[in-house]
């Protein structure tokens, strides 16, 4: 990661010696949120920088899967109370970013109601969203057809479903 302050740059990157740089080598998101902070999705850790000691605070998201690999943060989004939302190819993260303490939604396939992906068959999608009223809350609303399938064209970003969903709305 780099930053410029007008005149130069100064790059962070991970070093494995020095626990307090950046948690991976490769950045996946990079977010400014309504504090100021920033945070940095890596391939290892979401991470909080810390401008005034240029030190990076590392918060893990390991859930036991197959893969065995690091829950990686594809996009980061802020709702009106605060949170932070984490989308992940494991599920969708609610971060406080005070307490530092997390909420896992994920898709169970023995529950209907939970989280999942647009079916390609029937073009029905789930759209969530958070209550404000309710802190704890995922709140769900369905979409039937017409839902456009196709793939749409963000210039020269590459289009990521996590970019789409990704997101809070109120009541």
């Amino acid at each position: 990661m780099n930053r410029y302050d007008g005149y130069n740059f100064k790059v962070f990157k991970h070093d494995p010696e020095r626990p307090e740089s950046l948690g991976g080598v490769y950045i996946y998101s990079l977010f400014k949120d309504r504090a100021g902070t920033i945070w940095v999705g890596t391939d290892q850790s979401l991470d909080r920088f810390d401008p005034l000691t240029e030190k990076f605070s590392h918060y893990h998201f390991d859930v036991p899967d197959s893969s065995g690999l690091p829950t990686t943060v594809n996009q980061i989004s802020q709702d009106s109370s605060g949170m932070l939302w984490l989308s992940t190819r494991k599920g969708l993260f609610r971060l406080d970013p005070v307490t530092g303490k997390t909420k896992h939604f994920y898709h169970d396939p023995g529950d209907p109601s939970s989280l999942f992906r647009l079916d390609p068959v029937t073009g029905k999608t789930k759209h969530f969203y958070h209550d404000p009223g309710d802190p704890s809350s995922l709140g769900i609303t369905i979409s039937s057809p017409p839902v456009r399938t196709e793939p749409a064209d963000f210039g020269s970003a590459p289009a990521r479903l996590s970019t789409n969903l990704i997101g809070t709305r109120e009541k």
